[in-house]
């Protein structure tokens, strides 16, 4: 019991809800993980030097409806601000692709399906050298 006790009063991380993944960017410095209970991705920097040993998002980024899938554009580097990005499909929402570094949204693209209408992508992936979007 007293290792119990002992954990939780030297835990700093407080999670609200339940994370459905977690994904390292390209170059290591962040975590983005998708909190089912409030559909909120969270931005982490593990390593900041700003706050070494705590968890705390630096970005949350809040959707209307369920993310379903996220991925980090792949060539992303933190120091190459252009770069530091991530691509997010949820439900009845086109796909959305969000700034790392201050948490604006760059760019909405549309999912269509074979009779050429607008629809939810369930994944979303980039090309490994970043220049298309595969989703379906």
């Amino acid at each position: 019991m007293d290792d119990i006790s002992l954990v939780s009063r030297a835990s700093t991380l407080t999670l609200d809800g339940y994370f459905s993944g977690l994904k390292y960017s390209p170059d290591s410095t962040c975590i983005l993980t998708n909190n089912i209970y409030d559909n909120t991705l969270h931005c982490y920097e593990p390593n900041s030097p700003n706050s070494p040993m705590s968890l705390s998002p630096v970005i949350k980024t809040k959707s209307s409806s369920p993310i379903y899938n996220y991925n980090w554009y792949p060539l992303m580097t933190s120091s190459d601000p252009s770069t530091c990005a991530y691509l997010i499909s949820s439900r009845d929402r086109p796909m959305q692709l969000w700034d790392a570094y201050n948490g604006s949204m760059r760019a909405t693209y549309d999912a269509r399906d074979d009779k050429d209408e607008v629809t939810s992508a369930n994944c979303c992936e980039f090309s490994p050298d970043g220049t298309l979007i595969y989703a379906g």
